[in-house]
């Protein structure tokens, strides 16, 4: 959420709101607005909406304390709502697909990062086959393995009735 809002900022190019002049703070549910699972959704297509502005793109801008092109900074965007989307879909045995002009730059911006990985940002490159989708391409490049899939669900084992 707080990565959603600071890349909205980053957008409008306002670098005095909260969240463009410091890094995030560490993950936690202490961290969630009491009613983030309603707020995400708006925070979301605010983001969404304030990237399709050209001038969003254009110059420098600001988000966790970075400055850098803007455009790299919309590409960083991209990155974190489809890795992060992908994570939670394959956590909740959920389908993702995203837009293959979208996984295009992707895959450009992660195919220019070591292939051992970015220490707090990737991990390691996993190989992939010559078959891979393109969302896979970009999912291996970003350190995730696009072959993972959440385990089976155990069922309770119930007590015999007496």
């Amino acid at each position: 959420m707080g990565l959603s809002y600071a890349f909205t900022q980053a957008a409008r190019k306002r670098t005095d709101a909260p969240g463009t002049d410091g890094p995030p703070p560490d993950p936690s549910a202490q961290h969630l607005a009491r009613h983030w699972r309603s707020s995400l959704p708006v925070l979301l297509e605010e983001l969404s909406t304030a990237w399709k502005d050209p001038a969003s793109w254009a110059g420098t801008s600001q988000a966790g304390g970075v400055t850098m092109p803007a455009a790299s900074l919309g590409i960083v965007a991209m990155n974190e709502l489809i890795m992060h989307s992908w994570d939670l879909a394959r956590a909740t045995g959920q389908e993702i697909a995203a837009d293959p002009r979208t996984l295009d730059v992707l895959i450009e911006f992660l195919s220019q990062g070591p292939a051992e990985g970015t220490p707090g940002l990737f991990g390691p490159v996993t190989p992939t086959d010559s078959e891979a989708t393109m969302l896979d391409q970009a999912v291996a490049l970003a350190g995730r393995d696009p072959n993972w899939r959440r385990p089976p669900r155990r069922r309770a084992v119930s007590a015999p009735a007496a």
